[in-house]
């Protein structure tokens, strides 16, 4: 008898980067960090999307240290594809020198991966202690932090980090999309024929979005305020002809019988 059992995929942790492979961001930091991770965990894996000046030297360094089965390089990523490649990942790791507001940690902790990053600009501001762990742009300092953070991910609860995430910055209740929900709401009332509970047939008058309805507002203030400058312009001209008195014209042809 032939017994055939399915292997066991092997678990992996795999640490995402996303982001232009330039030199502000910390590829030359990055490339110091890859090959000492890789020798310290031999199940970690990196994901590398993005392109730029220092691709080159990535790969460089991946032929070098032979880490062709460990690094993949994903090129350009598309922004509809960002999320696809962040869900693979366990960890974000960013390395930028300089950093005002780093967006692509909020997408990576709203996909629930834990968040390795530099100690730079106002980075230590942007995520919660428990979501991220800070080292100084220093190759060893970084390795300790991605050290210190891979123990972590088996605590971290993707379901629970995008709630903490959505809570923080109010995702999905920007004004824009209130604004599609408004119309939508005001079209399927005019398809349904009225008001809320309403249940009247269909008509054309009422099939109009909320940008008719702003039209037709904004021409009736402007008629209005059209119509009060007209008011008071003939207001003023009568109070000037009183002031005057009649206007006397006297012709030289009268004849008076």
């Amino acid at each position: 008898f032939f017994f055939f059992f399915k292997k066991k995929k092997k678990k992996g942790i795999n640490i995402v980067m996303i982001s232009r492979l330039a030199y502000r961001k910390g590829m030359g930091l990055a490339t110091q960090i890859i090959p000492e991770i890789c020798r310290l965990f031999p199940k970690v894996h990196f994901i590398i999307g993005g392109d730029g000046p220092h691709r080159l030297v990535m790969e460089e360094m991946i032929e070098k240290y032979e880490l062709q089965q460990r690094v993949e390089m994903r090129g350009s990523v598309q922004h509809s594809d960002v999320r696809n490649v962040l869900i693979r990942g366990h960890l974000f790791l960013n390395c930028s020198l300089t950093e005002a507001f780093c967006i692509a940690i909020i997408e990576a902790a709203c996909c629930g991966l834990h968040v390795v990053s530099t100690r730079v600009g106002g980075i230590p501001e942007v995520l919660p202690d428990h979501l991220m762990t800070l080292g100084e742009p220093e190759p060893q300092a970084m390795i300790k932090a991605v050290c210190e953070a891979i123990p972590k991910l088996k605590y971290v609860n993707r379901a629970q980090v995008y709630s903490q995430m959505r809570a923080m910055y109010r995702i999905g209740e920007h004004p824009f999309f209130a604004m599609q929900k408004k119309n939508q709401h005001h079209i399927q009332l005019a398809k349904c024929g009225g008001k809320d509970g309403d249940g009247g047939g269909f008509s054309t008058d009422k099939i109009r979005p909320l940008r008719m309805e702003r039209r037709r507002t904004r021409k009736k203030n402007q008629m209005t305020s059209l119509n009060i400058v007209l008011a008071l312009f003939n207001q003023k001209k009568k109070k000037k002809q009183k002031k005057k008195g009649p206007n006397w014209h006297f012709d030289q042809n009268l004849q008076i019988f």
